[in-house]
């Protein structure tokens, strides 16, 4: 009766100074639980939470995980959900149940638009040099004899600006140490 457990963990919790703090942690974890099986989705949500902030040892963090992301999943909160899920799955990643829920929340979510480079793609001379200059140790310069800019960002990728084509090329090789222009 998941009620009555409901109930009698509230009351626990209550008397929260006759029980230790790990204790406390678990009763959170175990009502958070009892709320899920009761469709209290908010009480489950706002208890794995609480167990969350206490830092409570492995095995109760993934526990509380997979049922904050089981109660978010059922308010409707799938990004903040498939977040709890996936951090589970990497904890704990042979448990068939929070695979499952992992699995169909993410599948509930919508596509995410997917950032592509395009060979060729138009561009503003202007928003790239701003791009450079708004990344703090991106460096512009030059390569060899080419008279294009290049940019060297601190990730160590670079793109070289082609102002007559408006087009952006991909600089895949190392550039070596950064030099200003």
């Amino acid at each position: 009766d998941f009620e009555a457990a409901d109930r009698h963990y509230s009351e626990a919790l209550e008397n929260d100074c006759k029980i230790s703090s790990s204790a406390r942690v678990a009763v959170l974890c175990n009502r958070a639980f009892a709320r899920l099986q009761q469709s209290d989705w908010a009480g489950a949500e706002k208890d794995a939470s609480r167990t969350l902030e206490e830092g409570p040892e492995e095995k109760l963090r993934v526990k509380a995980l997979f049922r904050r992301g089981l109660a978010r999943e059922a308010l409707g909160l799938l990004e903040a959900a498939d977040v709890d899920l996936n951090l589970a799955v990497k904890a704990a990643p042979t448990n068939q149940g929070i695979l499952t829920a992992a699995r169909r929340v993410r599948e509930s979510l919508p596509p995410r638009p997917r950032a592509a480079w395009v060979p060729g793609q138009p561009y503003h001379t202007a928003a790239v040099h701003g791009l450079a200059e708004a990344i703090p140790g991106a460096v512009k310069g030059y390569l060899q004899t080419q008279e294009h800019v290049c940019i060297r960002f601190p990730n160590h990728m670079g793109i070289q600006a082609h102002e007559r084509t408006g087009g952006l090329v991909s600089i895949r090789q190392t550039l070596g140490a950064p030099q200003q222009a």
